[in-house]
């Protein structure tokens, strides 16, 4: 496994493309019948800054990953309950990462770590949430 993380580019300069209502009207119908890979997390994702990537080189894709905002916290995860990830679920070769993005390398333990702890405080939320604390 090799485990990277890297900084969202900034989107300054880039005019925002405005989608027509027949975009809309066919996006509504698609989600209607086609199901969302990320259903919790897919407004999320314009939040995210930095992305935490574990990459499995063996079998030559994305196993897991965190994305974090300008704040630090996680918004978003993959795989994930319903949620099967944004890069998880693309066919980003750890080549493409290293073309598309400026990617650091970083060592597994730092990468388990961040997922140990939204492990322990999603954990914590369901403990509370049933009244186990």
């Amino acid at each position: 496994m090799k485990y990277l993380n890297f900084k969202v580019p900034s989107e300054e300069g880039k005019e925002s493309s405005k989608t027509s209502a027949l975009e809309k009207i066919l996006v509504w119908i698609l989600e209607k019948f086609i199901p969302k890979a990320n259903p919790d997390f897919d407004t999320k994702y314009d939040d995210v800054e930095t992305w935490f990537i574990e990459y499995d080189e063996e079998n030559d894709y994305t196993n897991r990953e965190i994305g974090l905002d300008k704040d630090g916290h996680v918004v978003v995860l993959g795989p994930f309950q319903s949620n099967l990830g944004y890069w998880v679920d693309n066919d980003f070769t750890l080549q493409n990462y290293e073309d598309h993005f400026d990617v650091q390398y970083i060592d597994k333990a730092v990468f388990e770590e961040l997922w140990r702890e939204i492990e322990t405080k999603q954990a914590n939320e369901y403990r509370e949430m049933f009244g186990l604390l």
